[in-house]
């Protein structure tokens, strides 16, 4: 077993920061030369395009779903819990989607959430397989699990993201029910106001650490809660939305540019460099492994 394959594998000290400034400047430079060499831009532009296809009949399986439950109208308003996070385009696309799958009758929404889930399913696997490709490069893993066990790893990784999408949606359209019932209406749109923020970086850390464990092929690795090139990622992913979100709202060059595929534009931009910061991320903690087998970093 090489050494890269031995860190992939199973790293029995927890990888942790580097030990000296010197450290951290080698580390900085060999998660560059990883990108450069990995060619992770590119390949976060496949995994983005897959992305941009599921997520148009994602928004339509969500809207036909929340239809169940209360007026598909009422979802835009909870949008604006998002407006800090996510590019105003991109809220203002998926805004103009779900508008457009509200106004439809009910059995014609009946008949889209089967139709978008099973395209949303296809669509987003292939990204989900095209992430784990990627992170097998960066892991410096081939692939060893057998096409069955790869598609069933991918299938179960999507669908559980979808399962999550769900019941996150199902807690937006409960909560706010049985707490305006109670008259905790205002309390609860500070509360959410509040917790948006830690539970969206504990639910994104957490996720991208079962990405790094399940994603590239790797026989006998630990699990870990938590993982620097998650926490990394996480911090970058969000400070990358807030900048982009500011970027595209103060010089609107995507419009200017593109002109009415501008905000597509923009959401596909926004998806590549958010896929793009989770193979950084996956970088980190390949270089933070090497360094840990060297003993160049403290716990």
């Amino acid at each position: 077993m090489t050494k890269l394959d031995h860190i992939g594998d199973d790293t029995r000290r927890a990888a942790g920061l580097p030990a000296r400034i010197a450290d951290a400047f080698d580390l900085v430079r060999r998660v560059i030369l990883s990108v450069s060499r990995n060619r992770l831009v590119a390949n976060s532009g496949s995994v983005a395009f897959f992305g941009l296809m599921a997520i148009f009949p994602a928004i339509a399986t969500i809207v036909s779903l929340y239809g169940m439950f209360a007026d598909p109208h009422v979802i835009t308003s909870h949008l604006n819990l998002l407006k800090d996070v996510f590019p105003q385009s991109v809220i203002g696309l998926i805004r103009d989607q779900i508008m457009r799958v509200a106004g439809r009758s009910n059995s014609v929404q009946s008949l889209t959430f089967f139709i978008s889930v099973a395209i949303a399913l296809w669509s987003a696997n292939s990204g989900m397989s095209a992430l784990f490709d990627a992170l097998n490069v960066v892991y410096g893993e081939k692939e060893k699990r057998s096409l069955p066990l790869f598609y069933a790893t991918t299938l179960t990784a999507t669908f559980a993201a979808l399962v999550f999408v769900v019941f996150a949606i199902a807690g937006v359209v409960v909560l706010p029910i049985i707490w305006n019932f109670v008259g905790f209406h205002t309390s609860l749109d500070k509360l959410l106001g509040w917790l948006r923020w830690p539970i969206l970086f504990v639910v994104d850390t957490l996720a991208l650490d079962v990405i790094y464990r399940v994603g590239p092929s790797r026989y006998g690795a630990k699990w870990r809660w938590f993982t620097w090139g998650s926490v990394m990622a996480t911090f970058a992913w969000l400070g990358a939305s807030l900048l982009f979100s500011w970027y595209v709202s103060a010089f609107d060059s995507y419009d200017r540019v593109y002109g009415s595929l501008g905000a597509v534009i923009g959401f596909m931009t926004w998806i590549w460099v958010s896929v793009l910061i989770i193979l950084v991320g996956a970088a980190l903690n390949v270089e933070l492994a090497r360094s840990a087998e060297d003993g160049k970093t403290v716990a």
